[in-house]
């Protein structure tokens, strides 16, 4: 992140497992203390899977974003697999075939002003950056302490 970040985007999967939900306390508590710094933070919920071809898509938005994230990486050099996938449906029973994306549990996007800076999860430089990863490099930039979230008890 070359400048300093104005906002974030946590995206959240709706179906999250009770693991997956842990996380995203764990997550929103360290979001809370870069909102304390300054940090404009929004949260949105996405499907699991997505129809990307489907002319009457529910989740446009869905989609739009992820385009973007996908531009957005391109251009950067990164890949935002496997956290985000697409393939093919197929249902016997109904004889529609469609291709999905399938969604991460959790996504981070960071933004200054309305360009997009960052996005988490991805895959560059030959490792894979994690939200953790977004949420550490966003607490540096800004000088905040997110290591110590309200869920963990004080020493």
């Amino acid at each position: 992140m070359g400048t300093t970040p104005t906002r974030v985007q946590l995206f959240v999967r709706s179906d999250s497992a009770a693991v997956a939900r842990e996380r995203k306390g764990e997550v929103l508590d360290r979001l809370q203390t870069l909102r304390e710094a300054g940090i404009d933070v929004e949260t949105a919920t996405w499907g699991h899977r997505i129809v990307i071809d489907d002319e009457e898509r529910i989740d446009n938005e869905a989609i739009e974003q992820y385009e973007r994230f996908r531009d957005w990486a391109e251009k950067e050099g990164a890949s935002l697999y496997p956290a985000f996938r697409t393939r093919q449906y197929d249902c016997s029973f109904t004889g529609v075939c469609a291709e999905i994306l399938v969604t991460p549990g959790l996504c981070l996007a960071v933004y200054d002003g309305d360009e997009l800076t960052a996005v988490y999860p991805r895959w560059q430089d030959d490792r894979t950056l994690t939200v953790e990863d977004g949420l550490a490099a966003l607490a540096e930039a800004v000088g905040a302490d997110t290591t110590e979230t309200a869920t963990t008890p004080p020493a």
